[in-house]
C-alpha cells in the first residue's frame, strides 16, 4: 500500500502545469501546454504572435531555431508599484515546440526603478522570507505581480494560437 501511494504522489508531482505559481522556494520552472498542430505551425505562429505584440519584434527576439524554439525578450512599465514607487520589468522568456505541445519557460527578470536595478530570483525565494520563514511585508504583492505577468504572457500567447483573441469586428 505504501508503495502505492508514493506511486501516485511522484505521478500527480510530475503532471503538467498550466499556470505558474510559486511556493516557499521557487517560481513554477515552466509550463507545458497541449495545443493542435505540428511544432513548425507552433513556431510560426509565435513568431507572428511576436510580431504583432512587440513593438520592434526584430530586436526583442534574441535566438531562433527554427521549429524548435524561439526566445525574446520583452518590457512592461510600471510592473509593480509600492507607495510611490514603481518599477519597470524586462524579461526573457524561451518558447519550445513539438508537435501538439509547446514549453513556455521564463528565463530572467530585471526590475529597475530610479537608478538601480536587480536580477530578480526565479529559482531561489529566500529573499522573499524573513528568518521564520514567513514573508515579508510587500513580498506576497510582488510575487503575485511576477506570477500574473507571466500567466497573462502565457495566456496571450495561448489565444493567439487558439484564434480566441482575434478581433474579426473591424
Amino acid at each position: 500500500m505504501k508503495k502505492i501511494i508514493a506511486l501516485l504522489m511522484i505521478c500527480s508531482s510530475s503532471l503538467a502545469q498550466d499556470k505558474f505559481s510559486y511556493d516557499s522556494n521557487t517560481i513554477t520552472d515552466f509550463i507545458v501546454i497541449d495545443t493542435p498542430g505540428a511544432s513548425s505551425d507552433i513556431y510560426k505562429k509565435a513568431v507572428n504572435w511576436i510580431k504583432e505584440n512587440y513593438v520592434n519584434p526584430d530586436d526583442v527576439i534574441l535566438m531562433q531555431m527554427e521549429n524548435e524554439k524561439i526566445r525574446f525578450q520583452g518590457f512592461k512599465k510600471q510592473f509593480h508599484c509600492m507607495s510611490s514607487v514603481c518599477s519597470d520589468a524586462t524579461y526573457i522568456i524561451e518558447i519550445s515546440f513539438k508537435d501538439g505541445k509547446y514549453k513556455f519557460d521564463p528565463i530572467s527578470l530585471k526590475l529597475s526603478a530610479g537608478a538601480g536595478s536587480f536580477d530578480v530570483p526565479l529559482t531561489d525565494l529566500k529573499p522573499y522570507h524573513d528568518k521564520k520563514g514567513e514573508l515579508k511585508k510587500g513580498s506576497k504583492e510582488a510575487l503575485d505581480s511576477i506570477v500574473n505577468l507571466f500567466n497573462s504572457l502565457q495566456l496571450s500567447f495561448d489565444g493567439y494560437l487558439t484564434g480566441k483573441t482575434k478581433k474579426e469586428d473591424w
